[in-house]
């Protein structure tokens, strides 16, 4: 009949990787990089007023699936050390005019590596 042994691991394989992502995204948090993004918007002499993040899978104005070439791998203790990010922000430029935009955080190494704002910062 039904060997359940043989086909565990095509129940139990998926439930970890939901978990996981389901995990990675329960212990973000919309302060994890406002230095950062705080520190691209005083280039253009502009404002923070809030971040939050998007709804899960939600990448906004950017394609869902991109490759990337990341000079470093990094993996500590079985934890991925490469990841993007996407946050939208709300920010008030130099004139008062308040905006909103997406950012893309690539984070390589465990570090902010680069970010792509959608519309961009002054536009």
């Amino acid at each position: 009949m039904f060997d359940f042994d043989a086909y565990w691991w095509f129940i139990i394989i998926p439930v970890i990787i939901i978990l996981g992502i389901l995990f990675d995204r329960m212990v973000q948090s919309p302060n994890d990089y406002n230095k950062s993004i705080i520190k691209s918007l005083q280039e253009y002499d502009c404002e923070l007023i809030s971040v939050r993040i998007p709804k899960i899978f939600d990448t906004g104005p950017f394609p869902s699936i991109s490759i990337q070439l990341q000079p470093i791998s990094t993996n500590i203790g079985g934890v991925k050390g490469e990841k993007t990010r996407y946050r939208i922000v709300t920010y008030k430029t130099p004139s008062g005019e308040i905006r909103e935009s997406w950012v893309k955080i690539d984070i390589v190494a465990f570090q902010v590596f680069d970010m792509e704002w959608s519309p961009s910062i002054i536009g």
